[in-house]
C-alpha cells in the first residue's frame, strides 16, 4: 500500500496481519516516524515489552495508532518553495552462508520485487560481503522478492517481515481425549504397516540371499570346471596353474554375488526406515494424548504450541526439514529437525547436554536419538522420538532450545 492509504481506525487499534511490521504500519497510515510515533508511543509500551523487535510481530497483535497532525507552514505566494520529508529508513539485512556453515562471500547478487509490489526500488549493493552478509534499503512497502545469486545459481523467494517472534508466549496445553483402546488401535495400525514393509523387505532380502548363493554355486563350479578342463594333457604345474585360475575366477563370481546381497540389504534396511517413518507419523500425535489422559498431568499431552511455528520458521531458514506446522501442533517432521538442531547444538557446546525434556540427553550426541546406534539407532530416532518428543520427554521447545535457536538463527 501507499504512504496513507489508510484511515486511521474508529477504536484507534490497528490488528496486525502476516508481513506487517512496525514500519509498514506507520506508512500505511501516512506517518514518516515510525519510531516516535508508533513503537515509542506510550500507547504501545505493553506491545514494545513484549515483542522486543519493532520488525517481528505475530499476527493478531494490536497496535495503538495515534491522529496524523496536520502542520503549518508559511510562505510567500509569488515563489516556488521545496518541501522535504525525512522518513525513518527499513533495510533488508541477510547473511548467507553454505550447507557447511561458510559464509558466502564475495558473490553478486540480485534482489527483485515481486510482480505485483507497486512502489521504487533501486539496489545498491552488488556483491555480499567477506562474511556473506547483504544490507539493502528498502521501501516499507516491499514484502516479497527474490534473491538471485548468478554465480552459484541460487534463487530464494523472500518474504520480508513475515517472521514471527520467538518465543510468543505460554505454551498452549492440548486437550487429551483419546482413550486407551483409540491409541491400541493406532498403534496396531502401525504395528501391522511396519510388519508388512518388514516381511516384504525380508522376502526380498531372502530371494536375493538364495540368488546370490545360486549365482556364488554357479560361479565357483564353472570357474572350478573350466580350470581342471583346461588343464587336461599339461604338466603338473601346467595343471595346477590351470586349476589355481578357474578357482580364482569362481571366487571372483562369488565376490560379485556377495556385492549384490549386500546392495539387497542395505534397499530392504533402506524400506524399513521409510515404514518406521511412517509409522512414527502416525502414531506421535496420538500417543501424547494418551499417555495425557493416563497420567492426568499437565506437562504431557502437550502437543500444541505456540512457538512450534516460529521455530520451524527459523529451523528452515538453517537448513533443516521441519515443514510448515502453521497450526503449531506438533509434527513427527518438526520433531525429527528439532532433536537434530539440538543434537548438533549440543554437539557444538552451545547447549547442555539435557537440555530439551526430562529425557534430553537422548539427543546427546551418541545417545539413541542424538546420531548413534546405526540402523538399530535410526530406526528407534524414527519411531520413538517423535513419540517421545509429543509426551514432553525430550524434543522440546523449551527455554534453552528457544535461545539457541534465536541465537543461532540471529533474531
Amino acid at each position: 500500500m501507499p504512504y496513507g492509504a489508510l484511515k486511521r481506525p474508529k477504536d484507534g487499534v490497528h490488528r496486525v496481519t502476516a508481513g506487517e511490521t512496525i514500519s509498514s504500519i506507520a506508512a500505511t497510515y501516512g506517518f514518516t516516524d515510525w519510531e516516535a510515533k508508533l513503537w515509542n508511543a506510550a500507547e504501545n509500551a505493553k506491545l514494545k515489552e513484549q515483542r522486543l523487535n519493532p520488525n517481528t510481530l505475530a499476527p493478531g497483535d494490536e497496535v495503538s495508532i495515534p491522529d496524523l497532525t496536520p502542520k503549518d507552514e508559511s510562505r510567500p505566494t509569488d515563489a516556488w518553495h521545496d518541501f522535504h520529508v525525512v522518513r525513518n529508513k527499513r533495510f533488508l539485512r541477510l547473511k548467507l552462508q553454505d550447507e557447511n556453515g561458510e559464509p558466502i562471500a564475495n558473490k553478486a547478487y540480485e534482489i527483485r520485487p515481486v510482480q505485483t509490489f507497486r512502489g521504487t526500488f533501486v539496489q545498491q549493493g552488488q556483491t555480499t560481503d567477506a562474511e556473506g552478509k547483504i544490507e539493502e534499503e528498502i521501501p516499507h512497502t516491499l514484502f516479497e522478492a527474490e534473491l538471485v545469486l548468478p554465480d552459484t545459481n541460487i534463487r530464494t523467494h523472500l518474504k520480508i517481515g513475515f517472521l514471527q517472534p520467538l518465543p510468543m508466549g505460554e505454551k498452549v496445553k492440548a486437550t487429551p481425549s483419546l482413550s486407551a483402546e483409540g491409541l491400541l488401535d493406532a498403534a496396531k495400525g502401525a504395528a501391522g504397516s511396519l510388519l508388512g514393509a518388514a516381511q516384504g523387505a525380508a522376502g526380498g532380502l531372502a530371494g536375493a540371499a538364495m540368488g546370490a548363493a545360486s549365482s556364488a554355486a554357479g560361479s565357483l563350479s564353472g570357474g572350478l570346471s573350466g580350470g581342471i578342463g583346461g588343464s587336461a594333457g599339461a604338466s603338473g604345474g601346467g595343471a595346477g596353474g590351470g586349476i589355481g585360475g578357474g578357482f580364482s575366477g569362481g571366487l571372483s563370481g562369488v565376490a560379485g554375488a556377495a556385492g549384490g546381497l549386500m546392495a539387497s540389504a542395505k534397499g530392504a534396511a533402506g524400506v524399513l526406515m521409510k515404514a518406521a517413518a511412517g509409522a512414527a507419523s502416525s502414531m506421535a500425535g496420538v500417543a501424547g494424548k494418551a499417555v495425557g489422559n493416563l497420567l492426568g498431568e499437565a506437562s504431557f499431552g502437550n502437543d500444541t504450541d505456540t512457538n512450534i511455528y516460529p521455530a520451524a520458521q527459523r529451523l528452515v531458514s538453517l537448513g533443516y526439514d521441519a515443514g510448515e506446522p502453521r497450526d503449531n501442533r506438533r509434527t513427527a517432521q518438526f520433531s525429527a529437525a528439532l532433536m537434530a538442531f539440538q543434537t548438533w547444538c549440543k554437539d557444538k557446546g552451545s547447549m547442555s547436554s539435557d537440555a530439551g525434556g526430562p529425557l534430553g540427553g537422548l539427543t546427546s550426541p551418541g545417545g539413541m536419538l542424538g546420531g548413534g546406534g546405526g540402523l538399530a539407532g535410526a530406526l528407534a530416532g524414527a519411531v520413538a522420538g517423535p513419540m517421545l518428543a509429543a509426551v514432553g520427554l525430550t524434543g522440546q521447545l523449551d527455554e534453552e532450545t528457544i535461545n539457541a535457536l534465536k541465537k543461532t538463527h540471529g533474531c
